[in-house]
Order: structure tokens, then C-alpha cells, then sequence
């Protein structure tokens, strides 16, 4: 009654006009259906014990399935409705009548409901037990079992040792079950459910390296979403019952053409690609496209909100995903920014020398970055790196510009598992969705956004630094063109006060050519080092 208050109506629009109903969804409904009504029959086990069975029992069994089978339509009819206004409805949900309560503005009563579906377990193992041991008191009376079985007790006048034999296994089964999973837990390990790959794993950083236009790099080098590449991530994802949270440079047509975006997507256990975010920014040698770079097409086609930029993967198993890349870090706005979109474990895939080597602690500020954002918005940072990078398929040794120092940070900024190497190496750790959410909800100290003043920082950003929309309709620009946008960002912010220019002024980072003739440097030249495909 509660939510169709809250909704202020009994009627469902949705649910009743069987909006998006398939013959695959009433298939599985039938199924479950099925299955909520085995048990109903075992009421006639006790038909020895009842008054007047052959009338009582059918009665019984008949009015058990017609009451309870309307309870299980209004209720399941109620806990669509009320999910029907919530991101990711019903199946974002890993405890629906809580997660209710908490929703329609009746939390405590969560910890009724709690009580409530304890209570029915126990009383679904007593009915279990009920019909179990009259049945074994049944064969033993008709010889088919010792005839101990079949006596009752002197008092109660119920099969009390038929009772003891149904128990005794349905509590040691368990019991033993736990003991037995949690040593093969201890033996071989958790059973993994996010696998996070490094930025450069799919696509690598060929177009960085050798300055490739990038109309070029988005024609010849990059792929698509969903594509082969992703199908082959699909498989492995059903094969070991896993996410799999993976970077690329990809052509997201339906924005743009003759465009590519360094683009996050998450793969889930079924094989499906179920999140996809843009990269939002860029360090000085990337030229990929980025959302603010076509900002109007981006917001006519996903809105101007934080769910267009920073968009969150709530799963029902693992939590709640969101995805930055690289210098997307270097922002704390960025995880912040999916941190009020609701993410719990934040995919920062990637850093490179020197921010992965500055300092003398071990993970440099790319490991003091992370370790902040964990700690700022209380979320779990998962911080892959990648291995050392072949440029071209005739290089002969490979080098390590990453320098390694994958890390995984827990919620409170506490590094669970860091490996210092830079090869292809991997980290692992535990997180504990339970855990993070019971801090964020219990805590009054030190889960900051509790209480964030966020009036007084309105203003901060009404003035643009970087200009929007720089390739809505022009190409991409090369890395020494660039430069000189950045150099105009820098300016701004000196002309206002936020930069004080030094007492000498120097020319500071520029591009140099991997090659003395642009023809030498040219993407036609370079890609002679790649054979053609017949000679592979």
C-alpha cells in the first residue's frame, strides 16, 4: 500500500498495457510460476493426523493455492511498480523489499521486512520437515522402513524419530556445505567476477606515437563496438562467469563521423556489452575525440548531465561501475563526478612515466591519486597498467613507458594489492560492496559527501577554460597545432588571476618530429613498417 501510495496510484500503466513483454519473459514467468507453487501438495502428508482429511485436506491445498497465489501477484505487481521510477528498475536491485522501503521514504521498516524473510525460511524448513517425516513415518508403518520409525511419541502423539531422521540431514547438509565451499575458497581462491585490462590492450597507442591524423587513425587503425574484437572479450567473459572492463579507441558513428573516442566498456557475464563512456580528458599527446570536443552533438543526443558524461554500470551482483581513463584522473571533479551517479568501484585504467614514478613511494602520484580519490568519495579505484609497448611490429625490444605499479585502492584510500613491475604482470584483490555500503550510510565523519556545500562551488566553473565543440565540424588537429590550444587555456587562466605568470618566461614543451622531412614522418612512410597482410 505503501508504494502505491507513494506513486499516487494502484494502476501501472506499464505493467497493464504488458509494455515490453516478450514470449521469452512469459516463458520464464510460467517457470517460476511452477516453482513458487511445489510444496502446496505436501499438505496431504498430514492428512493421517488431520480431522475429517478427505474434506479438510483437498480444502486445504485448494485455498492455499488460490490465497497465496493472489499474494504473489500483488506483491510481485507492487515490487515492479515501485521500482518502476528507479535507474536500472527492479533488477539493479540486490535486496528489492529493503531497497523499497528505503525508496518510498519507510526505511526502517527494511529491517522488518529483514526479520520477516528470516522468519519464512525457518518456516519453509519446518514445512519441509512436516512433509519429509510423515512420509518416512508412512513407509516405515507399511513395512517398508524399521518399524521404530513408524511409532509416535507417548505425549505429543507425532512421529517424533521420523522428525529427528528428516532434520538431522537438512541441518548437517548445510553445515557441511559451508565448511567444505569456504575450504575450497581457501584453497583455490575466490571465485573472480571483474577482470580489468590496461588502457592500450586492444588498440595500443600507435596514433599517439607517430602524430597520425585523425581521420586517418579512425578510418585504418581503430574498431568498432560491437566487433570482433569485443566478441572475442564475450566469450571469455561467459566462459569463466566474469565481467570484463576493458579499454579502446573506437568509432562511435551514431555521434559522429570520421571520428574516434578512447572509449570504456564493460562486458558482462553473459557476454553482453552492458556500459560504454567516452574518455573526457586527453594528456598533451593524445589526439583522440572527446565528448566536449563535439559537446552539442554529444548533448542533443544524451543530454547535458552528469549521466551523459559520467555514465554508472549498476549491476545486480557486483555493485556499481563507472569508468575514467588515464588523465581523467587528473581530475578530481572525475570521480567525484561518478561517485554522485552512484559508482562504487571507479576502472582507471593506465598511467605513464613519470606519474607512475614521481616521488619516493612506490605507484608515484598515479598511486597518490587514486589512493585519494578512494578516500575522497569512498569508492573502490581499480588501476590496471599496461605492459611494455611494441610501437611497430619490427621493433625488436619493447619499451616500458608506463613503468608499471598497478594497484587496487579500497574505500577508505588503503592499497589491497599493488605489484611494482612493469611487464605483463597482474593485481588482484577483494572487494567488499557490503562493506563500502555500510560505511557510506553509517558513518557520520569521514564519508565527505555527506555534507558537501555544493552552492558554494557553483560559480567556480561558470567561465570556460578549454573551448568546446573544437571538432564538431573541423578535423582534428596534429599534436604541434594543439599545443598552441593549450598554450591559449594557459593564458586565460593567467589573465584571470588563477595562474601568476614567473619572473622569466621561457618556451617551455613543444613537439618534436620523429623525423627531420615531414615525408619521413608522414602515416604513408610509417606504415611500411607494418607487412601487408599476405606476408604476415
Amino acid at each position: 500500500m505503501n508504494i502505491w501510495v507513494h506513486n499516487g496510484t494502484v494502476f501501472d500503466t506499464h505493467q497493464l498495457s504488458l509494455t515490453g513483454v516478450k514470449p521469452g519473459g512469459i516463458l520464464v514467468g510460467v517457470v517460476l510460476a511452477i516453482f513458487a507453487f511445489v510444496g502446496f501438495e505436501s499438505a496431504g502428508s498430514l492428512g493421517v493426523e488431520s480431522k475429517n482429511s478427505f474434506r479438510n485436506i483437498p480444502r486445504a491445498i485448494l485455498w492455499s493455492c488460490l490465497i497465496v497465489g493472489l499474494f504473489y501477484v500483488v506483491v510481485s505487481y507492487s515490487q515492479i511498480y515501485g521500482f518502476g521510477n528507479v535507474k536500472g528498475g527492479i533488477l539493479a536491485s540486490t535486496a528489492p523489499l529493503p531497497d523499497l522501503a528505503t525508496h518510498t521514504g519507510i526505511g526502517f521498516f527494511a529491517y522488518i521486512l529483514d526479520l520477516g524473510i528470516i522468519c519464512s525460511m525457518f518456516a519453509c524448513t519446518l514445512a519441509c520437515i512436516n512433509a519429509g517425516s510423515r512420509l518416512i513415518y508412512s513407509m516405515a508403518r507399511d513395512g517398508m522402513g524399521p518399524s521404530a520409525v513408524g511409532s509416535v511419541h507417548h505425549v505429543r502423539n507425532t512421529p517424533h524419530i521420523a522428525i529427528v531422521i528428516t532434520a538431522l540431514p537438512m541441518i548437517a547438509v548445510p553445515i557441511l556445505t559451508t565448511i567444505i565451499s569456504e575450504s575450497a575458497v581457501n584453497a583455490t581462491g575466490m571465485p573472480v567476477r571483474l577482470i580489468a585490462l590496461a588502457e592500450g590492450a586492444l588498440t595500443g597507442f600507435t596514433d599517439e606515437i607517430f602524430d597520425i591524423p585523425h581521420v586517418t587513425a579512425a578510418r585504418d587503425l581503430f574498431i568498432d563496438i560491437p566487433g570482433p574484437e569485443t566478441g572475442r572479450l564475450a566469450s571469455l567473459a561467459r566462459q569463466y562467469d566474469t565481467y570484463i572492463v576493458a579499454q579502446c579507441k573506437a568509432r562511435w558513428p551514431e555521434v559522429i563521423d570520421k571520428r574516434f573516442f578512447n572509449t570504456l566498456f564493460v562486458i558482462s557475464r553473459q557476454g553482453e556489452i552492458v556500459h560504454k563512456a567516452a574518455k573526457n580528458h586527453l594528456w598533451c599527446r593524445e589526439r583522440s575525440c572527446v565528448p566536449h570536443d563535439v559537446y552539442d552533438r554529444w548533448v542533443e543526443l544524451f543530454g547535458d548531465g552528469i549521466d551523459a558524461f559520467y555514465p554508472v554500470l549498476r549491476t545486480g551482483d557486483i555493485g556499481n561501475i563507472g569508468t575514467i581513463c588515464c588523465p581523467d584522473g587528473e581530475y578530481p571533479e572525475a570521480v567525484r563526478a561518478l561517485a554522485f551517479n552512484g559508482a562504487e568501484v571507479v576502472y582507471r585504467p593506465s598511467e605513464a612515466v613519470p606519474m607512475t614514478q614521481m616521488g619516493l613511494e612506490p605507484g608515484g602520484t598515479w598511486l597518490l591519486q587514486n589512493r585519494a580519490h578512494a578516500h575522497f568519495n569512498n569508492v573502490y579505484m581499480v588501476c590496471p597498467n599496461i605492459g611494455p609497448v611494441y610501437v611497430h611490429p619490427k621493433m625488436e625490444h619493447p619499451y616500458d613507458i608506463a613503468g608499471g605499479n598497478s594497484h587496487i585502492v579500497d574505500y577508505q584510500g588503503n592499497v589491497l594489492g599493488h605489484t611494482t613491475s612493469g611487464a605483463n604482470t597482474f593485481v588482484a584483490g577483494i572487494i567488499d560492496i557490503e562493506a563500502l555500503r555500510q560505511f557510506r550510510t553509517m558513518n557520520l565523519n569521514s564519508n565527505w559527501m555527506k555534507d558537501l556545500r555544493t552552492e558554494i562551488f557553483r560559480r567556480m566553473y561558470e567561465e570556460p577554460v578549454h573551448p568546446k565543440n573544437l571538432w564538431l565540424d573541423a578535423e582534428p588537429l596534429q599534436h604541434a597545432d594543439v599545443d598552441e590550444i593549450y598554450r591559449a587555456n594557459i593564458g586565460r587562466l593567467v589573465d584571470r588571476g588563477s595562474f601568476t605568470p614567473p619572473a622569466r618566461a621561457f618556451p617551455g614543451a613543444r613537439y618534436i618530429a620523429p623525423a627531420e622531412s615531414p615525408d619521413e614522418a608522414g602515416w604513408e612512410q610509417v606504415r611500411s613498417l607494418w607487412a601487408p597482410p599476405a606476408e604476415e
